[in-house]
């Protein structure tokens, strides 16, 4: 969303002014599917979740995009690919 504390803060003035809300709105959380399985999770369905293993694998292609460049990316692997293994961790809970 940002590679400084000032960029966001930027952001969240912004949006605060405007009356908006920010947010990133990664779609995995909003697909119906797996809606359904956090819903299920946090119900209790699967029984007490002790230990989540989630691996995100993904084809870089070009090695000069975004994700490879320091100024662009910022935070390294942990933003640029995990967070979708954090975010599903996040939802079970």
């Amino acid at each position: 969303m940002a590679t400084s504390v000032a960029e966001v803060q930027n952001m969240v003035a912004a949006c605060h002014d405007a009356g908006r809300l920010l947010m990133i709105a990664y779609r995995c959380q909003y697909e119906s599917c797996n809606a359904e399985v956090a819903c299920q999770a946090r119900a209790g369905r699967f029984g007490d979740i002790r230990l989540i293993d989630a691996v995100n694998v993904q084809h870089q292609g070009d090695p000069h995009q975004w994700r490879q460049s320091r100024a662009l990316a910022s935070g390294g692997a942990l933003p640029g690919i995990s967070l979708y293994c954090l975010n599903t961790a996040r939802a079970a809970g």
